[in-house]
């Protein structure tokens, strides 16, 4: 798919518009095959003016070494105060009712 897949698509969609660019919006799998796409096809990944990633698979914290650690250590860091914040504005209640609302 990485391979033949979707460097065949953006020629394609590049060839019916006329256009040298594109923007790329993948999803799940989508992300991981246009990741392996640029690093087989650099060429074609330079046509691509910005990919946007929805719900990747591979994240910050899946990297090693130091950006990998802080990563991993403040995603849940930051998952804890954000759940208790939202908690206590009422955000995911019916009728919300308490000292915020």
């Amino acid at each position: 798919m990485a391979h033949y897949d979707i460097p065949a698509m953006i020629e394609k969609v590049l060839e019916l518009t006329g256009e040298t660019e594109l923007f790329y919006a993948g999803h799940s799998m989508g992300t991981t095959a246009f990741m392996a796409m640029h690093h087989y096809r650099p060429d074609i990944g330079e046509k691509v003016r910005l990919a946007n990633f929805l719900a990747p698979v591979a994240s910050e914290s899946d990297m090693g070494g130091p950006i990998g650690w802080l990563a991993g250590f403040m995603d849940g860091i930051l998952d804890w105060v954000l759940e208790d914040l939202l908690n206590m504005m009422g955000v995911g209640e019916f009728l919300p009712s308490n000292l915020f609302m």
